[in-house]
């Protein structure tokens, strides 16, 4: 098993027409390419489906001294001869996924790996044979053709007749009629054959023109032979014994999606079952970085030249995301005012890379509130249905990167410049730093092992699920050693207990400072002795120890701890923080920092740090990443 970690530019799956171009045309722009040209089918029937038998419709192209696969193997030595950036890999892929960091990856049946920034499906369509024997023996001998004549054939083949074999697709009435008058115009003698459904046949039969030159043959069929004494010609044997032989005979068997590939990575389809390529980004699919061309796109309307001119648009649509590898926005942060930022920038059809390390403020909280829907919900399901909303549902112009980044840079530019732990490097127009906030636990013994699941920073986040409690605890210390921020924690705790105690920590000097605004409270009181140690329990009280021995058991401690803004990676972004020191300095409404093009959203960019403030503040900065591309954009 052999892994190949360095990224290419481009997977390209499947060695038609369209892999071809596509991967011929990248090479010689000097995109790093890899193309699979073996079939994605099973391995028993890869030969006869990969290039061996392409559709009797691609002969006209093909024609000459070389035979068909002679075709795609002389293609395929001028790519390697031609495009040194193209590698050919004649190897069966049977799975495509996208990794974290955003890469995508192909896996042969022997576990080896490739790993690619972009993907192009190319790997065609399979036809789905009706159940007739001796069909697919004809089919390899091209002797069934799937364009009707559009001139006079020759005097010999048009004394024997035409036949169509009324089945699959042209075994509805509309296109069976219309497929009988367009072979009629250019043939004396048509045959129709239904393969045993009279219901058609007595259909055809009483609608086709009173024209002694067509007939309908209702009798099932037993088997298809060919024709010896003629390379096209056809031996049609029905199930009451007799035979006919058909100098030309019509048939287009349904096309079918090749691959599991659209299913693997969750692609929408269209109508016709073909993976639905994007009319505002070509040749994209409604996954970000994945793009389709040829048969797999076009299931109804196939034609070599088609493919060909397919593979030649997305390589330049491929080359030009390549080349550019811009985004308007950089996104760091993927919680709750990351993932709303993001949403805004879908609204707005903006692209942007959300950069997420899977480190979360609240990864210790069981449960969310205060978020309407979402109330009591667990923090990571959240992540999950918004992360759905940004790829899998309407919207595809935002990627999830889940890699962390290694430094960020402003260039002289004015544009960003970020270099994952993998060494992928990121540019874009604009930033927004949704990275969050560090806690810092202050120094009491024991403060650690009870955050966060029995001191809460928000009554409104926490403390509901323990109201009627019979005393809790707030911790004047740190950020809260000040009489108006203690005294505010106090009266909003009353709201879920019987008794509020403030403990100041042997601070007299704030315990004076306090005295004169609770002194009338019966339900308030002042802990002033130091604090040894804080105990947790099974549940969510936790019991406080007094230097001098006294404990208290209360039913949860509230605290805002002191917060400074993540900013955990290489950078000359020149942040100024605010008076406090918890988030950054920003503008309002939009959050700008003071470097411009940088904004900063949710617990970085706000004082108050609450999952359903972050969602908001997060919105907006999408609006001022929006507002502010428009007006650098304007001419």
């Amino acid at each position: 098993m052999e892994s190949f970690n360095t990224p290419a530019d481009a997977l390209i799956i499947g060695g038609g027409p369209a892999g071809l171009k596509a991967a011929w045309d990248l090479g010689r722009g000097h995109h790093r390419t890899i193309l699979f040209s073996a079939c994605s089918a099973p391995a028993d029937k890869c030969d006869e489906q990969l290039n061996k038998s392409p559709r009797p419709g691609s002969n006209f192209f093909l024609e000459g001294p070389f035979g068909n696969s002679s075709f795609f193997d002389l293609a395929q030595e001028e790519i390697q001869q031609q495009a040194s950036h193209v590698c050919i890999e004649r190897r069966r892929i049977i799975r495509v996924k996208r990794l974290a960091d955003g890469i995508f990856q192909a896996e042969d049946p022997n576990g080896n790996s490739w790993r690619g920034r972009l993907l192009i499906l190319a790997h065609g369509s399979v036809e789905v044979f009706p159940d007739i024997t001796g069909y697919g023996n004809c089919w390899r001998q091209q002797r069934i053709q799937t364009t009707p004549p559009t001139q006079q054939l020759p005097g010999h083949v048009s004394a024997r007749g035409v036949a169509i074999l009324a089945v699959g697709e042209l075994a509805e009435l509309t296109m069976a009629l219309r497929t009988i008058w367009r072979i009629r115009q250019y043939n004396s003698q048509v045959h129709v054959y239904t393969n045993g459904d009279h219901e058609l046949a007595q259909a055809l039969q009483t609608r086709k023109p009173p024209d002694t030159g067509i007939t309908i043959e209702g009798k099932g069929i037993l088997r298809l032979e060919p024709d010896i004494s003629t390379s096209l010609g056809v031996v049609i044997y029905l199930l009451d014994g007799t035979a006919t032989t058909e100098a030309f005979l019509y048939h287009c068997p349904t096309p079918q999606l090749c691959g599991p590939f659209a299913r693997q990575l969750d692609l929408e389809l269209a109508e016709s079952g073909a993976i639905h390529v994007s009319a505002r980004a070509p040749y994209m699919t409604s996954m970000d970085g994945v793009y389709a061309a040829g048969d797999c796109t076009s299931l109804d309307r196939r034609t070599l030249f088609k493919a060909l001119s397919m593979g030649e648009g997305v390589a330049a649509s491929v080359a030009a995301r390549l080349e550019q590898e811009k985004w308007p926005d950089l996104q760091i942060g993927g919680g709750p005012a990351g993932l709303a930022a993001a949403l805004g920038l879908c609204r707005a059809v903006r692209t942007a890379v959300v950069f997420d390390s899977r480190s979360y403020r609240n990864s210790l909280t069981e449960h969310m509130h205060n978020v309407s829907t979402w109330d009591h919900a667990k923090p990571q399901d959240y992540r999950a249905a918004a992360r759905r909303e940004l790829t899998e549902g309407r919207y595809n112009t935002v990627t999830l990167a889940d890699v962390a980044l290694q430094k960020v840079y402003k260039l002289d530019s004015g544009e960003f410049e970020a270099t994952d732990v993998g060494g992928k490097t990121w540019r874009g127009k604009k930033l927004v730093l949704a990275t969050g906030v560090q806690d810092e636990i202050p120094a009491v013994q024991g403060y650690a092992d009870c955050w966060p699941k029995s001191i809460y920073h928000c009554l409104f986040c926490h403390g509901f699920e323990e109201k009627g409690s019979p005393s809790v605890g707030v911790l004047a210390i740190g950020p809260t050693a000040n009489p108006k921020p203690a005294e505010h924690l106090a009266r909003l705790a009353h709201n879920l207990a019987e008794s509020v105690t403030i403990y100041t920590n042997g601070d007299e000097v704030l315990a004076e400072q306090l005295q004169p605004a609770i002194e009338k409270d019966q339900w308030l009181h002042l802990e002033t002795r130091p604090i040894k140690q804080l105990h947790k329990t099974d549940g969510v009280p936790v019991k406080v120890e007094l230097q001098d021995g006294t404990e208290k058991m209360e039913g949860f401690l509230v605290h805002a701890m002191k917060t400074t803004p993540v900013l955990d990676f290489e950078n000359n972004l020149e942040l100024e923080l605010s008076p406090q020191g918890s988030e950054f300095k920003t503008s309002a409404p939009f959050g700008e920092t003071t470097t411009r093009g940088c904004f900063a959203t949710g617990d970085c960019g706000m004082a108050i740090k609450a999952a359903s403030m972050s969602m908001s503040h997060g919105s907006l900065a999408a609006v001022g990443v929006v507002s502010q591309l428009a007006f650098d954009e304007k001419a």
